[in-house]
């Protein structure tokens, strides 16, 4: 039975020719049926460069992987000048932009799957999480 699912991503750990490179971080687009104790995948990388790693050479991403911008709230960009003031974040499966104008400020919201950095798949937040967020 496979560890790993088909669209999750994972860590490369090779320990034979052919693997992604170590550390890459790569999401599994296919698992090879083998007839060794082993299951082989089809793994791409960011680049979009696919490479077959077997099971033993793939870890799991831990929740706590370091992405400044999906899991410590980097903001992703930040724009000034002095009068208009535009910042994004990412809250749990959602970008937020705002504009500050001084005066008033507009909020933008998109439901987004993956970190557009590290392209970790991305959860919605539980209601009572995302409350405590936006109140710090």
């Amino acid at each position: 039975m496979a560890r790993f699912k088909i669209g999750e991503q994972v860590i490369s750990r090779p320990k034979s020719v052919g693997c992604a490179p170590a550390g890459e971080i790569c999401r599994v687009v296919k698992i090879i049926p083998d007839q060794s104790a082993f299951v082989l995948y089809r793994v791409r990388t960011k680049d979009g460069i696919d490479f077959s790693n077997y099971e033993d050479e793939l870890a799991p991403i831990p929740e706590d992987f370091g992405c400044d911008y999906c899991l410590k709230g980097k903001s992703i960009e930040h724009i000034a000048d002095e009068k208009i003031y535009l910042y994004s974040n990412i809250l749990g499966n959602e970008l937020i932009t705002v504009l500050d104008f001084g005066v008033f400020d507009q909020e933008i919201r998109k439901k987004i799957d993956y970190c557009p950095y590290c392209e970790r798949e991305l959860r919605e937040l539980p209601y009572e999480e995302m409350e405590e967020e936006i109140d710090e």
